[in-house]
């Protein structure tokens, strides 16, 4: 209990996440070494019993992550969040398009192909990027008829309804060339609130650094947002599992705090813990 009250004492939403876990979750035993690192702090000591006791009998065994990427986004723009979970065990795999050329149906078509033969290698997770996420939630039930689901899913900044930016320049010409259909399908408020929320465990990161995007420049900063996406377009409710990272929507990917938000969430054995502990 000691170590838990230093934990629920650590600001953030990362610490708040495993400690939320933690308190609902039947502990098993377990050994503490007495060897500490001089140098190490609270958060260092929590860390490495949090990850290297034996609670690891009450974490996912799943050893594939899918990372689904947004408009515009290619793979060597991922290196970081390929490289931090590579280190730690897991098989990346990786998904992108052509939003300039492809349209959206050809885009899920081949998602859903490239979802079948990651599931046929054993169970995944996966990580939806902005508009990754949306693509990933569009196939909800497609993957659930054909035993596809993940076992578990981040959504990264990925908006859950109508983007007000996107609806701001959806008649862009320089706008509707960069994004094609995902563009116009991410502004019109009746084709997002038609894209199904899953019915497998899911966890919400997303951003509230505000300075580098477009989003302040039409709408302020009145409301928290990461420069692209509003953080109440990324949470379904406050019952949620969110995790707010201050974060721009463009370096969220690669960002530290994302990154363990991330791994904790697709590893810590319980899923369903409300946690909107603001950073």
């Amino acid at each position: 209990m000691i170590v838990l009250s230093r934990l629920l004492d650590q600001p953030g939403p990362i610490q708040a996440t495993i400690a939320q876990a933690f308190i609902n979750t039947k502990p098993p035993s377990y050994h503490f070494s007495s060897k500490v690192h001089p140098d190490s702090t609270a958060q260092d000591i929590v860390e490495e019993l949090y990850f290297k006791s034996q609670w690891s009998v009450c974490m996912s065994s799943t050893r594939q992550i899918v990372f689904i990427d947004g408009v515009g986004g290619k793979r060597y723009m991922r290196g970081k969040f390929v490289r931090y979970f590579e280190r730690r065990g897991y098989t990346v795999r990786y998904f992108d398009y052509r939003v300039s050329s492809q349209p959206l149906d050809e885009i899920k078509k081949n998602l859903i192909e490239f979802l079948s033969s990651v599931a046929r290698a054993g169970a995944y997770h996966a990580v939806g990027y902005s508009f990754g996420g949306v693509l990933l939630r569009s196939l909800n039930v497609q993957l659930r008829e054909h035993n596809l689901q993940p076992e578990r899913v981040v959504l990264l900044a990925s908006p859950l309804r109508a983007s007000r930016l996107a609806s701001r320049l959806r008649d862009w010409k320089i706008y509707r060339a960069m994004t094609g259909e995902c563009g116009q399908f991410a502004a019109d408020e009746d084709c997002m609130n038609k894209v199904p929320m899953l019915d497998i465990p899911t966890a919400h990161v997303y951003g509230t650094w505000p300075w580098l995007g477009a989003f302040g420049l039409f709408f302020g900063f009145g409301l928290p947002h990461d420069g692209m996406v509003a953080a109440d377009e990324a949470i379904p409710s406050s019952l949620a599992l969110s995790v707010p990272i201050s974060a721009s929507h463009a370096f969220i990917p690669s960002n530290d705090a994302a990154l363990k938000a991330i791994e904790q969430c697709l590893t810590v054995h319980q899923l369903t813990t409300c946690v909107n502990h603001a950073r």
